[in-house]
């Protein structure tokens, strides 16, 4: 190998291969799963990637694809931006991107050593482990001996590894790669959704406070105009933020990612806020901002009265009918961003303990088999649906809808699968049935057997019930958590 280069030299060389074609192979394992993912890339912005002959992604001049949970080829809205999560091949073919400086003129990525001579699938290489100050990561990187490219990146938690099984530099990739011609379903424009929702929610007034040390200009960040919840960012020193949301109800999920050393809570008349600040308020600036901030009246609750109905009269609609991905035994429905905390929250008071639903917008569902996937249909209806036939477990519980963008289907972990359940504010009753549950608990892991049917229907609050209990599994849940 030629002689050895300073960390300058090989972020030097990274540079070099900044605006090339490229196409390879690239193996990554990003938690427990390992997979081999084919690529292809144009400048500046052109992406491919299959596994197993399959397309995953398809990036081209004028439309973006990628495919779903659900196995569908989405085209994406034209002002959505793509964030490329663990395990794409860009974080090796543009690693360049890491090495930017800050607005201090500080470098945002440091060696924390010399480089050291490797091999890495036969390729002479340079590795380097590096700090990430933005990310508080460390990582080892090596650096391909002859084209500077990355070839492997590998976290120092064990979280990522990716590296470069092969790769072609410069390579002739033909135009029609980034294109698509397949069937494909359209991604709902969830930003224009959003400045729509931002939009009422300025229309019926921010709380926006008057009064801080320094001065301050306002910023809006989120809100929901169903239940006055709102984040606005303040221009200040240090940076500022103040979140507010009805009280009774969960603190929105922003507030669980740090950020900012200083926080305040404090509840007033109806409403639950939150103050964090890179600069700590003194008692009597603090109070004074509070003053500050004009009074709204929460919006009034969702009255105890059935939801419209949710099939637009066809009577019944299946949302969804595939196999879920389950862990620890769950699933869930849930607003967008009402994901509760506690799981016994969600059953408390209840008899049934397989569908939980004592929190306002989130139903909790148990299933017999620990982690894999088992078979799922969720329905709503008009109205109430028939007996439960020869389902072996069957429970009921009444479900309360603040919000009117629909409910989320989600796996554990809050990975988002089908399309929204249309259900509009007011109450509703959830039967939940199931059938080979001691037999998914008993192979806890893999394809599991067992199956499962959510329906939903408009509904006067009522409470909850065990309909059918025939098996071992379901009888101990119904007595786990109270």
């Amino acid at each position: 190998m030629s002689s050895d280069p300073t960390w300058h030299d090989l972020r030097g060389r990274n540079f070099g291969s900044a605006g090339r074609s490229i196409a390879g192979t690239m193996r990554a394992t990003v938690g427990d799963t390992t997979y081999v993912e084919r690529f292809w890339h144009a400048p500046p912005g052109l992406w491919r990637t299959e596994r197993d002959g399959t397309p995953r992604i398809i990036e081209g001049p004028a439309r973006r694809f990628h495919r779903t949970p659900d196995g569908d080829m989405e085209l994406q809205p034209d002002n959505s931006h793509t964030m490329w999560g663990g395990g794409h091949p860009s974080q090796l073919t543009e690693a360049f991107r890491m090495w930017e400086i800050g607005q201090h003129h500080e470098p945002l990525v440091e060696p924390e050593g010399p480089p050291c001579d490797v091999s890495v699938g036969g390729r002479d290489g340079w590795q380097v482990r590096i700090r990430d100050r933005r990310m508080g990561a460390t990582a080892d990187v090596t650096f391909d001996e002859k084209t500077g490219v990355v070839i492997a990146l590998e976290l120092l938690d064990g979280s990522m590894r990716l590296e470069l099984l092969d790769f072609e530099l410069d390579a002739q990739v033909p135009d029609e790669t980034f294109t698509w011609t397949g069937p494909y379903t359209e991604r709902p424009d969830e930003w224009r959704l959003r400045q729509e929702k931002l939009q009422r929610m300025t229309d019926l007034g921010l709380p926006t406070p008057t009064y801080w040390p320094t001065g301050f200009r306002v910023e809006l960040s989120s809100g929901d105009p169903d239940t006055g919840t709102v984040t606005m960012n303040l221009a200040v020193d240090g940076g500022a933020q103040l979140t507010r949301w009805p009280a009774g109800t969960k603190s929105p999920q922003e507030l669980d990612y740090g950020g900012y050393p200083h926080e305040v809570r404090w509840q007033d008349r109806g409403w639950k806020w939150c103050l964090r600040s890179g600069i700590q308020l003194t008692d009597d600036e603090l109070g004074r901002f509070k003053e500050s901030i004009p009074h709204q009246e929460p919006p009034a609750p969702v009255e105890a009265r059935p939801g419209s109905d949710p099939t637009g009269g066809r009577g019944a609609l299946v949302v969804f009918s595939d196999r879920i991905n389950v862990a620890y035994g769950q699933f869930y429905i849930a607003e967008p961003g009402a994901f509760g905390e506690d799981m016994g929250n969600g059953f408390a008071g209840q008899r049934n303990g397989l569908c939980g639903t004592a929190e306002p917008g989130v139903a909790w569902f148990v299933t017999g088999l620990h982690t894999g996937t088992v078979a799922l249909t969720v329905q709503v209806m008009s109205g109430a649906p028939d007996e439960v036939g020869d389902w072996e477990e069957a429970v009921e519980a009444p479900l309360t809808v603040r919000r009117s963008d629909g409910l989320e289907l989600q796996e554990w972990g809050g990975d988002i699968v089908g399309d929204a359940l249309p259900l509009s504010p007011g109450t509703y009753r959830v039967r939940y049935c199931a059938t080979g549950m001691d037999t998914g608990h008993d192979m806890d892991t893999g394809e599991g057997p067992d199956r499962y049917l959510v329906t939903i229907w408009p509904a006067t609050p009522e409470p909850d019930a065990v309909v059918r209990q025939t098996s071992q599994n379901a009888a101990y849940w119904h007595g786990a958590w109270n």
